[in-house]
């Protein structure tokens, strides 16, 4: 169901070098918003580093700043 918004936002990264499109970071608000253990940023990637959330997501672990910068440039492709 998500893979369609998996292309979205990439029009903003010039240099091509995205690790966290915009399918994984929903699947991580998901993972957030449902799952009682994770109640902030920093819980979400840790989460995010074990290998059975990993392999349910199907996607490898991200790093706190490509949340933050994610988030940001998604609200823009929203917004616009």
């Amino acid at each position: 169901m998500l893979e369609s918004l998996h292309k979205a936002g990439c029009q903003y990264d010039r240099a091509g070098n995205r690790k966290l499109h915009m399918d994984q970071y929903m699947s991580l608000l998901l993972l957030y918003m449902f799952n009682p253990v994770c109640t902030s940023l920093r819980a979400v990637q840790q989460a995010s580093e074990l290998k059975k959330v990993q392999r349910k997501l199907g996607f490898p672990p991200c790093i706190a700043g490509q949340l933050i910068r994610s988030g940001r440039r998604f609200r823009q492709c929203v917004n616009a």
